[in-house]
């Protein structure tokens, strides 16, 4: 009888008895590391927030390096070795994230570690599930849940151990060092198990000389197909319109959220990780319903409620008072990160075969370059206006990508109802 995967979800794609426990480990080392180096750098480093926005800035460009350079060589017989090396990159970044002594210096070679490990990881790992799954928008959607656990768990489990440690920083990042440890000891057990299925599949696929007419590897072979500039591709252009659109306040918020949270709403620092908690719990809900009901039958309806969400989430969070108000506020902007990364992943891993890696390079890498500019304007703009009008500025930039997203789904027919085709 042939699989349905439709009625299999958490059998979506090769190896996702890996994949998953690490993405979601690793995302939850990442996040913790990421919510907390500002704080660090706040509160007991005492560095301005121009400072924290320049560190956040030279983060996202090593990220920007990483996936332009590693993550956009990514194929599906190498990928299993860029996760691994992302993961032991966000080892030796809580190592020195961890370490009271490591000061300033410790705070640069946290994030850059932290930044670079990101830029390693998710264009291998789109890689690696969308060319490996037989339904690739149920298999992407069923990789961001795992993400979402992680992004949801992460904060969870640092505000416990916040309470735990009498609030002490870096004694918590100490205590979550276990979870990129586990993650690496899970990513290289992969790493070694996909190579040595790989040499026995080259084993057994040995032919005598002479006893088969089809060409050995690198004779007779096809003239290579040339290139087209990334932009060119309707998909990638498409993909790319998604993630802007979102992109720029998840920036602000991961380097911004957690001193708006503890300076302007009042709230404690475990109160700041039950924030977050909530952000991306919201996050975790949207992911789940797209494994459910993935492949979607439209992408215009559920990415306009995108940015309905965000520009509505942006606003409470700059105009509210309360930790309730930060809650909702919160939970509304976790609803499009639960639905952008995923539709893009999906939607190239739909339309792209060939050029699937370096599309999704190019991707990380290009959404990357957002998370080197707005942590410099927000740093200059929370100095200049405050922090809630930090936030409130974004909307501007929602109103522009927002609007650029609706052209290009209109160009490219997204508004229609396709059953079970991706858009061209």
């Amino acid at each position: 009888m042939p699989r349905r995967a439709g009625h299999r979800p958490f059998r979506a794609f090769e190896g996702a008895g890996f994949i998953l426990p690490v993405t979601a480990l690793g995302r939850a080392a990442q996040n913790a590391g990421q919510t907390t180096y500002p704080l660090i750098g706040h509160d007991l480093l005492e560095v301005s927030n121009h400072l924290i926005g320049m560190i956040v800035a030279f983060a996202g460009a090593a990220g920007v390096l990483a996936a332009a350079t590693i993550g956009a060589r990514a194929t599906a017989s190498n990928a299993y070795r860029a996760l691994a090396a992302g993961q032991a990159l966000l080892v030796v970044a809580f190592v020195a994230l961890a370490m009271p002594g490591a000061g300033v210096i410790g705070l640069w070679a946290s994030a850059l570690l932290l930044g670079g490990a990101g830029g390693v990881i998710f264009p291998a790992t789109m890689t690696l599930v969308g060319s490996r799954a037989s339904v690739p928008s149920r298999a992407l959607a069923l990789y961001t849940v795992a993400l979402s656990l992680g992004l949801a768990g992460g904060p969870f489990i640092e505000a416990a151990c916040l309470h735990l440690t009498g609030q002490s920083l870096h004694e918590t990042v100490a205590a979550l060092l276990p979870l990129p440890v586990i993650a690496l000891v899970l990513a290289l057990r992969a790493e070694r198990g996909d190579r040595l299925a790989r040499q026995l599949v080259a084993a057994q696929a040995v032919v005598p000389t002479g006893t088969s007419d089809a060409p050995t590897r690198g004779s007779g072979s096809a003239p290579a197909r040339e290139r087209r500039p990334l932009l060119a591709l309707p998909a990638y252009r498409l993909a790319l319109a998604i993630m802007l659109s979102y992109e720029a306040p998840f920036v602000a918020l991961m380097g911004f959220g957690g001193l708006l949270a503890r300076h302007s709403y009042g709230v404690s620092s475990s109160g700041v990780e039950i924030a977050f908690t909530s952000f991306f719990a919201a996050s975790l809900a949207v992911r789940g319903a797209l494994v459910r009901y993935s492949p979607l039958p439209t992408l215009g309806v559920p990415l306009v409620a995108s940015v309905a969400l965000t520009a509505g989430g942006l606003a409470l969070l700059g105009l509210g008072h309360g930790f309730a108000a930060l809650l909702i506020a919160m939970a509304m902007l976790g609803m499009p990160h639960g639905l952008t990364y995923p539709l893009a992943g999906a939607h190239l891993a739909e339309s792209l075969s060939d050029d699937l890696g370096r599309a999704n390079g190019g991707l990380n890498a290009s959404i990357g370059a957002v998370a080197v500019v707005v942590p410099l304007a927000c740093g200059w703009l929370s100095e200049a206006i405050g922090l809630r009008g930090t936030f409130l500025a974004l909307e501007v930039v929602i109103a522009l990508f927002g609007s650029a997203l609706l052209v290009q789904l209109g160009k490219m027919g997204g508004f229609r109802w396709r059953g079970h085709a991706p858009v061209p």
